[in-house]
């Protein structure tokens, strides 16, 4: 299940990123709060916060927000090829609302299954106070009513579960040729910390990709 949330946030995510002018609105149903790999929860913020400022959530404008963020260790913020992956990542770029339904539907599981949990450590534990107990229920019953308030709250069409996936080659081609244009351009503005040996750069390179779940080089 997992696997196939982390697909969503990825076709999600690089939909935006092919078509800034035509899917970004999709940024205004999903949270970071959705993702379930930490750096999908940070590009996603990169791209609220320059629509915030009214600014188009194209790659080179999310890559130099990524770049600005103090929480991304540099290894992971100035590293273009997931970023241009990303782009790869999505099947149809026009589908983008079906992916954010998705992401949101991962993230409200997750929530669920954190209330539950919380529920079932109150009530299991017979020493503890009762009164505790009933208070956890109920922030637990007020997360869960928000959770579902939501989710009603998204349009039906976006709802609507996406059809089989069908690539269409001539799409992918551009797609992948849109990638590689992005991750050659921000190479040319990415540089190597003075003094940095490369084999030291490349340990810390792999210790951070693992560190924020990004797939190995």
């Amino acid at each position: 299940m997992a696997g196939r949330h982390v697909r969503a946030e990825q076709a999600l995510l690089g939909a935006v990123l092919s078509d800034p002018a035509g899917e970004g609105s999709v940024l205004d149903l999903v949270q970071s709060g959705d993702m379930h790999r930490p750096w999908h929860g940070q590009v996603l913020a990169a791209m609220q916060h320059l629509r915030g400022r009214g600014v188009p959530p194209v790659p080179l404008e999310v890559y130099d927000e990524l770049r600005k963020d103090p929480d991304l260790p540099r290894p992971v913020s100035h590293d273009a090829v997931p970023l241009a992956s990303l782009m790869e990542a999505a099947p149809h770029p026009r589908h983008a609302p079906a992916y954010a339904a998705m992401v949101v539907d991962g993230g409200i599981r997750q929530r669920i299954g954190l209330a539950g949990s919380r529920m079932a450590q109150a009530g299991g534990d017979p020493g503890a106070d009762l009164d505790a107990a009933f208070s956890v229920v109920g922030q637990a019953r007020r997360e869960l009513d928000a959770c579902r308030a939501r989710w009603e709250a998204l349009p039906g069409p976006v709802r609507r579960e996406l059809p089989a996936p069908h690539r269409d080659d001539g799409e992918y081609a551009e797609a992948v040729r849109r990638a590689k244009a992005v991750r050659d351009e921000i190479g040319r503005r990415a540089s190597v910390p003075r003094g940095m040996k490369p084999a030291h750069k490349n340990l810390l390179v792999a210790r951070y990709r693992r560190r924020w779940c990004l797939p190995p080089r």
